[in-house]
């Protein structure tokens, strides 16, 4: 828990091997790259990567993410962050994603964790996102009981059509 909690000169790491939970870099502005080998992500991971304004890169495509029940503020504030892909993460257990990516204003290219099911918040200042990448999000969407919602914002929702917000609809969510 909060293993490099506000270490403000940390730039890089390269962690190999243990098992991380929630506030783990939170608050370490300096830092800009992360590396993850053999990594595990567990249970609550929420603010995990929170108000570090200069992460550029993170690669846990080797990371896994066991039974994550909570993500929300997981990259809340990292403004200079272009490229996430979080395509292996399952959300299924997950009960809280609010603010999972506010203010990544640099964000250009997101594939996007898989059985979301509770409400996805914000996406509102990640305008740079492609229409691809907002499908991803959409299609990754799982069908809901109890309404759910999706923030994308006025800008990223005119990248898509009626048809398309519709697929996340008919899944049970509102999408704004």
């Amino acid at each position: 828990y909060a293993e490099f909690y506000v270490c403000k000169l940390l730039k890089k790491a390269n962690i190999s091997g243990g098992t991380f939970r929630m506030n783990c870099f939170r608050g370490c502005e300096a830092l800009e790259e992360v590396i993850c080998t053999n990594t595990v992500f567990k249970d609550n991971i929420s603010g995990l990567f929170d108000n570090c304004p200069n992460l550029r890169k993170l690669n846990a495509e080797d990371a896994e993410f066991l039974n994550v029940t909570s993500a929300d503020t997981m990259f809340r504030n990292c403004r200079s962050l272009t490229t996430l892909n979080l395509g292996h993460m399952n959300l299924a257990s997950a009960t809280n994603l609010n603010n999972f990516i506010s203010n990544a204003e640099l964000l250009s290219s997101f594939n996007a964790p898989n059985n979301i099911s509770v409400s996805f918040k914000d996406f509102t200042y990640s305008i740079k996102l492609g229409h691809d990448d907002l499908m991803t999000i959409i299609n990754n969407l799982s069908t809901v009981s109890t309404t759910q919602t999706l923030t994308l914002g006025r800008t990223n929702l005119a990248k898509l059509t009626t048809d398309e917000i519709q697929i996340a609809v008919d899944k049970g969510w509102t999408v704004v």
